[in-house]
């Protein structure tokens, strides 16, 4: 489990590289913006990011049996992805 100050140095590393784009010119998916997010999310909520979007998303969409580690799931559950023939 990392800590908060270890979290948000890893935060601020991220945020001292470069952009692709100039900020508001077009959207781009953003790993640091979605990190950001979780981490006010959690901050604000007092709960795991995790445990917020289960409790405020995903359950009450009926998601019951979506799980955030696969480890937590039986293999039998485990959704086989297509590989070709």
């Amino acid at each position: 489990m990392h800590t908060c100050k270890s979290a948000s140095q890893r935060v601020v590393r991220r945020a001292s590289r470069s952009f692709a784009r100039e900020p508001g010119s077009a959207f781009e998916y953003s790993n640091l913006g979605f990190a950001l997010l979780g981490r006010l999310v959690a901050r604000v909520a007092g709960v795991s990011f995790e445990q917020y979007l289960t409790q405020h998303i995903l359950h009450p969409l009926g998601m019951t049996s979506t799980a955030w580690r696969a480890g937590a799931v039986p293999a039998e559950r485990l959704a086989i992805g297509y590989w070709g023939e």
